[in-house]
């Protein structure tokens, strides 16, 4: 075999060899089921009860309800933030209040503060 065979040997052998890691999954997403909405789905249209997935804490609070992010006072699907808590987010739901817990693993984030940390 010349020499100049060998690198295209090489390099064929490692193409032929990454096939089976275009099939794996995105490792990046969340497992089936896991988030508010469903393959297909669009972010807000899962069906069933609200959840509350995340809240981040700072100047203006957000929380990620059916995998839409909320200030208070904003609405959406006819869900309306009134107050977003430590571990919870107070909200008005066809006209009556419902408080929704953070759901799963919690974690609470907030922004850093480049004056604290120089």
């Amino acid at each position: 075999m010349s020499s100049p065979t060998i690198p295209w040997l090489i390099a064929g052998l490692l193409l032929a060899a990454s096939g089976p890691a275009f099939a794996l999954g995105d490792p990046t997403r969340p497992p089936a089921g896991q988030e508010g909405a469903s393959a297909g789905e669009s972010p807000g249209t899962s069906s069933g009860a609200p959840r509350v997935s995340s809240i981040l804490h700072g100047e203006t609070s957000r929380a990620r309800i059916n995998g839409v992010w909320l200030r208070a006072g904003e609405e959406h699907a006819g869900l309306r933030v009134i107050r977003i808590e430590r571990r919870r987010v107070i909200v008005r739901d066809d006209g009556e209040r419902r408080e929704l817990s953070l759901q799963g693993r919690t974690a609470i984030k907030r922004p850093v503060d480049d004056k604290e940390h120089p």
